[in-house]
């Protein structure tokens, strides 16, 4: 039976980050498939109202942020380490600019007019309409899931991705010769726009990107299991009747970000 439970939807470019991982460590996880837009009454409990995917839960502790599910991947499977040795600072700032400028610039393109038809298409009028809802609420009071005009992102794509391509002709990965974090930062939200056909093309004339993002592809997933959502919340209630975190508040680096090792709710 996998430790590790990951609460998430198959269209998750965070999710697929962390599946990703599990496919480098070669890791067995349980896979709870929950909706990708709110409400999701069987996560909540577990998550305290935290509203975005993925969740990781290791019995009855639950990580809601990818940061910190990396962070506790990381303490629980050492072996294929993600951060090499020495290199803590270059890495997380690397992965820190994957996550925020780049996933916001694929973010841009995805949801320019053009692109929103292509979501339309695969996902529905109606299911679309309930999933901008979502996101609206989700990013009320902010700036917006990205501010990026369409033109101004497509400029920043191109600019990563012609260094990009030069890098990845000289070597297979993007960091210290085998997959790192900083991979798995920068594919996820390529992902993203590859399954979008307005604008995959615009991966087209980078031929040694596609070939690396092939390689993260092979990657797989690990080893999963399918599991029903009470089966994961009776998991959290059984650890705790035998009085048990997994030791996940104490691997957390950053517990402000989302871990919520100690659930709200009581028995």
């Amino acid at each position: 039976m996998a430790d590790m439970i990951l609460h998430h939807y198959a269209g998750s470019p965070f999710a697929e980050k962390i599946r990703a991982i599990f496919g480098y460590k070669q890791m067995s996880w349980a896979s709870v498939e929950t909706s990708m837009i709110m409400p999701r009454p069987d996560l909540m409990p577990l998550s305290g109202g935290y509203r975005r995917v993925p969740v990781a839960q290791v019995g009855a502790d639950v990580f809601c942020d990818t940061h910190v599910v990396t962070e506790y991947i990381e303490h629980a499977h050492p072996l294929r380490a993600l951060v090499p040795e020495g290199c803590d600072w270059a890495v997380r700032a690397l992965t820190a600019r994957a996550d925020t400028h780049l996933f916001q610039v694929v973010v841009a393109l995805c949801f320019q007019p053009s692109a929103l038809a292509a979501l339309v298409a695969s996902m529905g009028e109606e299911m679309m309409a309930k999933f901008a809802a979502d996101r609206a609420q989700l990013v009320e009071g902010s700036d917006g899931v990205s501010s990026l005009a369409p033109d101004v992102a497509a400029t920043y794509f191109h600019d990563e991705m012609a260094h990009l391509e030069a890098q990845l002709t000289a070597d297979d990965w993007l960091f210290a010769g085998e997959p790192t974090l900083v991979d798995f930062a920068v594919y996820h939200g390529l992902w993203m726009l590859s399954n979008n056909a307005a604008v995959a093309p615009m991966l087209t004339p980078y031929a040694a990107v596609r070939g690396w993002m092939q390689r993260m592809a092979g990657l797989g997933h690990g080893r999963r299991e399918e599991m029903a959502p009470e089966d994961a919340f009776v998991r959290s209630v059984v650890a705790l009747v035998k009085g048990g975190a997994a030791g996940g508040a104490e691997a957390c680096r950053r517990p402000e970000r989302g871990c919520t090792c100690h659930p709200t709710w009581t028995l």
